[in-house]
């Protein structure tokens, strides 16, 4: 019954706190909204893999944040409106993804602040421009990945007395070619790997710009190891032929990536924790 009451309580202060519950509500409309589309247009499992980590950084987000209160929220809050209505009326039809998700920031700044809104900020990109649109991934990480990819494995390969050559994300061997068509095994494996890895650094510290510096070695980590998978799975081929680029053998090895990959963003973090440390 204590335990019943407290819950209630909690609930009761968390409506009464505007700075928070509001921005919720925003961000739990355009959640659910962005979810039925996904539901409706049968999208990909991993356009439910970037909504599951928006939705994720959104409750972090607004229970860690603490609103402080400036004299110019509202001023910011009705500018970024003006500007998401003008974005809306005079550019291209598909840019709307973009003119929402800049309302959806003056909304929240509205409610809770700049302060609010600047931590939703990333969060309402992701719902309302990456997850509708997996071009915006694949242009934005997936395809320069692919070609730093190729371009390393070929300086790999050469490391093994491989002659190899490269042009764009494509990889030549003799007469042989290899088209580097993801940064990984699949589309849904990256955005598995952003999500994976958003948790691993979301509670490895508490400062929010360590965070950030650590999620960004994800970047190079993801293209190490998929630089690694692509090297043995050619050297794979010059002993088995084909079957080295089956499926089978493609999806292990894919999957191998995700797990390395996390845990050398384990690894890095002790190095940001033994820093703070330090700092303290």
């Amino acid at each position: 019954m204590h335990d019943y009451q407290t819950v209630i309580a909690s609930a009761k202060k968390f409506i009464h706190d505007r700075e928070r519950f509001y921005p919720s509500l925003v961000m739990s409309a355009v959640a659910i909204g962005f979810l039925v589309h996904l539901i409706v247009s049968g999208d990909s499992a991993g356009a439910y893999v970037l909504w599951l980590l928006a939705g994720c950084m959104t409750f972090f987000a607004i229970r860690e944040t603490r609103p402080k209160p400036w004299k110019f929220d509202t001023v910011f809050a009705w500018g970024g409106l003006a500007v998401a209505l003008a974005a809306a009326f005079l550019l291209p039809a598909n840019a709307g993804n973009w003119a929402l998700w800049i309302g959806v920031f003056a909304l929240c700044v509205y409610c809770g602040g700049i302060s609010m809104g600047v931590r939703l900020l990333l969060p309402a990109l992701i719902l309302c421009v990456v997850v509708p649109s997996s071009e915006f991934l694949y242009i934005l990480l997936s395809f320069p990945l692919s070609k730093f990819c190729a371009l390393l494995t070929v300086g790999t390969l050469r490391l093994f007395g491989v002659v190899a050559t490269v042009d764009q994300a494509v990889i030549y061997i003799g007469m042989n070619r290899i088209a580097v068509t993801a940064a990984c095994s699949g589309i849904e494996l990256l955005e598995a790997m952003l999500l994976l890895g958003w948790l691993v650094v979301h509670f490895s510290h508490n400062k929010l710009t360590v965070r950030l510096l650590h999620y960004i070695t994800l970047i190079p980590i993801i293209i190490f190891a998929n630089t690694l998978r692509l090297t043995t799975v050619i050297l794979l081929s010059f002993a088995i032929g084909e079957k080295a680029f089956g499926n089978g053998i493609h999806t292990a090895l894919g999957y191998a990536v995700v797990i390395l990959s996390i845990f050398l963003l384990l690894g890095v973090g002790k190095i940001f924790r033994s820093r703070e440390g330090a700092v303290k």
